[in-house]
């Protein structure tokens, strides 16, 4: 049973989550379908059909995790209560779109007139699909709108570092329990990936700083059945700085439990130019996990990986300071083999 859906990239990208106000099954959890999106001052895509307004996303799986920005004084002194311009949904050209070819593109046009030489130039973001399960993820946050995070911590929860993670927000949770065996694999190739600035670490930031690093992760989330605990369960598969790529257990800047391993022993870890196939088992990662977080934390205690659900899964570009960097992504598969029937 192949559990995440449209693993062809055929079906276009949706909205972020964050942006569905009531959903089919569960507004709260954010399951289902949407049936009603927030109300805010632009106009919401599904690429590359056209507006919420005038299109559904029954059949879209895909959509883009990119951060947030809000409450800061932009570079024309204006107050910006949250930042839209830099999202995918929001802003993007469409290049191509065929039977096996999807390609959209978002510039930096912020505060720039049409008739401004810059317009269309400064890029920062490229998504390229041949509808038959390979994408490619380009993403020069040089180029980005705001970039200001220095460190990866709940200081900057709201004004993240730099995301372009492909996201799949399950539109029912999996019941893990339901699986013997659930096996994950694909083929990551990093194209690239260049360091565009020294940026935080320059010597202009005083504060305690992360160091630049320009990464790759794939994660799985988690939930408790009944709710409780949740976390973020997966792999860091690429990183310039190679201690980011350790095994590690933490928080993340809103709180919430999360555990990588490297891929070093699931495929390999990719080189730039380089392409490796990964794959793992996702209970026994899970069972990890779980074995991690409770040695930190009583509300993982006893638990085992029956005892939750899939939400999401996410894989995509993570960095610190300033990168410019492309990746191939290509053969995603998720298959659960379900447990004999007693």
């Amino acid at each position: 049973m192949q559990i995440l859906k449209d693993t062809d990239f055929a079906c276009g990208f949706g909205a972020e989550w964050s942006y569905g106000k009531s959903y089919s099954i569960d507004s709260s959890g954010k399951k289902g379908f949407v049936t009603e999106y927030q109300q805010i001052p632009f106009p919401i895509y599904l690429i590359p059909y056209g507006t919420t307004d005038e299109y559904s996303e029954d059949e879209i799986y895909w959509a883009f995790e990119e951060g947030y920005h809000e409450k800061f004084t932009d570079r024309f002194g204006q107050y910006v209560e949250r930042l839209y311009q830099h999202e995918l949904c929001i802003n993007h050209k469409i290049i191509t779109n065929s039977p096996d070819c999807l390609e959209f593109v978002q510039y930096n046009n912020y505060g720039l007139a049409y008739d401004d030489p810059l317009y269309d130039t400064r890029l920062v973001k490229r998504i390229k699909t041949d509808k038959k399960g390979t994408v490619s993820v380009y993403y020069d946050n040089a180029n980005d709108i705001r970039n200001a995070a220095y460190a990866f911590s709940p200081q900057f929860g709201r004004d993240t570092w730099p995301h372009l993670l492909l996201h799949q927000n399950l539109k029912e949770s999996v019941d893990i329990s339901l699986f013997e065996s659930i096996y994950v694999s694909f083929n990551m190739h990093i194209l690239s990936c260049k360091q565009m600035s020294l940026w935080p670490d320059d010597g202009t930031v005083t504060e305690p700083y992360s160091v630049p690093v320009g990464a790759v992760n794939a994660f799985f989330y988690i939930r408790e059945k009944g709710g409780g605990s949740s976390m973020f369960a997966g792999h860091n598969i690429f990183a310039t700085n190679k201690t980011v790529q350790n095994r590690f257990i933490g928080l993340d800047q809103y709180g919430t439990v999360f555990y990588r391993e490297t891929t070093e022993e699931a495929g390999g870890i990719p080189q730039v130019g380089e392409q490796v196939t990964i794959r793992y088992e996702l209970r026994s990662l899970i069972k990890r996990a779980l074995a991690e977080a409770s040695a930190r934390d009583a509300r993982f205690r006893n638990k085992t990986p029956d005892d939750y659900t899939i939400e999401f899964f996410q894989t995509g570009w993570e960095n610190m300071g300033v990168w410019r960097g492309e990746f191939v992504l290509s053969g995603l598969s998720c298959e659960g083999e379900p447990k004999a029937r007693p």
